[in-house]
């Protein structure tokens, strides 16, 4: 199986492949994660689907139309599925920052399925259990129990997240806002440890 995360840098080249040299002044074709799923009859996921840009959805309609090919203009040669690939999609909603809202007709062509946001102490679990690089703020994973600031940022995630949803407060302008993710949440910590750690260094 293959994946990739989109962003808003993300290009055909990083789902289909590239040319990188290779010395003597030749290049070599270095094929990109959807190419080599596509020929080997793998799994591929495009994660963060709809923060993926506009080219790379046009990109990839002849796919998920049923044609089960696409054209590679890096190559300018067309890449066909093997009977075996499958191609899934995961996104946040696009209440979150930066994502746009597909159209019907490109959603049509999945099968949804809707997962619902974390249980009751399940986001403080995630928190504490999750390795990071610089010392953070919870106690040892080992506990079974859940720290007390793992829990209050929880608390504070499911308090923020309520009231943008309730339009009690806006992030970026009046007009529109946006969630906040488990993937700020990590930052979070993992700042609080880099900061924390550069204070204790400073003493």
């Amino acid at each position: 199986s293959s994946d990739l995360i989109n962003s808003d840098s993300t290009s055909i080249q990083d789902y289909v492949g590239t040319f990188v040299p290779c010395g003597n002044g030749k290049f070599e074709t270095l094929n990109g994660p959807l190419r080599k799923a596509m020929e080997e009859g793998g799994f591929f996921l495009s994660d963060e689907f709809n923060l993926a840009d506009p080219s790379v959805l046009n990109m990839l309609l002849p796919l998920l139309e049923g044609r089960r090919l696409i054209y590679d203009p890096v190559s300018g040669t067309i890449i066909r599925a093997h009977k075996d690939f499958r191609f899934f999609a995961t996104q946040n909603s696009a209440m979150y920052a930066d994502r746009k809202r597909l159209s019907v007709s490109l959603r049509s062509r999945f099968i949804e399925a809707q997962v619902k946001d974390y249980a009751k102490r399940e986001l403080a679990y995630i928190l504490q259990k999750r390795k990071y690089k610089v010392g953070c703020p919870f106690r040892s994973v080992r506990s079974k129990k859940i720290d007390e600031n793992a829990l209050n940022l929880e608390k504070a995630f499911c308090a923020v997240n309520k009231a943008v949803l309730n339009r009690e407060i806006f992030f970026g302008s009046t007009s529109s806002s946006c969630l906040l993710t488990l993937r700020e949440m990590i930052k979070w910590v993992e700042r609080y440890g880099v900061v924390n750690k550069l204070n204790k260094n400073a003493k």
